[in-house]
């Protein structure tokens, strides 16, 4: 799933558009602290690290200029950090970049610099690093940021409590990837039709979670989707869990399309 910020890194003016704006914040009285403790080479190399993480929005979404997503420690007030948003906007608009790809392209930069931002002033573990990326450690750290989860037979972490509808991470060590996926149980009495409809329903709109339908040697229908995040870079467990509640959110809001009551309970 390709993302607008993953073809702006291909842009051959990318890492002088982000070190323009850089140096723009650090010579703006008003937000020269911004980037106090975060280098412009941190920000460049999380933008090219941490892209995977970033979720999509609706147009409405993007056409708001984004808010600050730091922890609230360093959170600045809500004048100040509209200073930063529209430093990035000028920037992309000298770099001939269109309005609507500059309002994603602003949420997007803006959400993995806030990462960097708090990583840089964290006082306690903050990112997994790729060695140290056990179902055991991403159990721990869900737990800290309130997601209750318990790690199955299989070494997937399944998500219990914290998240509107349960998730599971399996991590593929081999290839270093998170797989997340969910998955919603259909009633045996369901007719494809009314399968095929609110499947119909779930594809109007944005596309982060596609559900297809699928059925084992043995069980239940279900409809499922899956994502693959690569972890070679290690996990930012901010940016991680917020992917992990948007993905779970999109699944519990496909029981508000079922009006023929075909989806067994949320609970699995």
């Amino acid at each position: 799933m390709k993302n607008l910020l993953q073809l702006f890194l291909s842009n051959p003016n990318f890492e002088k558009i982000i070190s323009d704006f850089h140096d723009e914040v650090r010579n703006n009285d008003l937000v020269k602290h911004y980037f106090l403790a975060a280098k412009k080479n941190a920000i460049i190399r999380d933008l090219k690290k941490y892209y995977h993480y970033l979720t999509p929005k609706s147009d409405y979404e993007y056409s708001h200029p984004p808010t600050s997503t730091a922890k609230w420690e360093i959170q600045l007030p809500s004048n100040q950090f509209q200073e930063v948003v529209q430093i990035l906007g000028n920037e992309l608009r000298k770099n001939k970049i269109s309005v609507i790809e500059s309002n994603q392209l602003k949420h997007q930069i803006l959400e993995i610099a806030e990462e960097t931002r708090s990583q840089f002033n964290e006082t306690e573990v903050s990112k997994l690093d790729v060695v140290e990326i056990t179902p055991e450690k991403i159990y721990q750290l869900l737990r800290r940021t309130k997601i209750i989860s318990e790690i199955m037979p299989s070494k997937a972490v399944k998500t219990e409590r914290g998240l509107p509808h349960p998730v599971w991470i399996q991590t593929d060590y081999e290839n270093k990837i998170l797989h997340v996926s969910s998955k919603i149980i259909i009633q045996e009495a369901a007719s494809q039709s009314d399968i095929n409809e609110l499947l119909e329903k779930t594809r109007s709109r944005e596309k982060f979670v596609y559900l297809r339908l699928e059925q084992g040697d043995v069980g239940p229908r279900y409809l499922t989707d899956g994502h693959d995040i690569p972890f070679n870079d290690g996990i930012p467990i901010r940016l991680f869990t917020r992917y992990l509640r948007r993905f779970s959110s999109e699944f519990d809001i496909i029981f508000g399309s079922d009006s023929d009551n075909i989806l067994n309970s949320r609970k699995l």
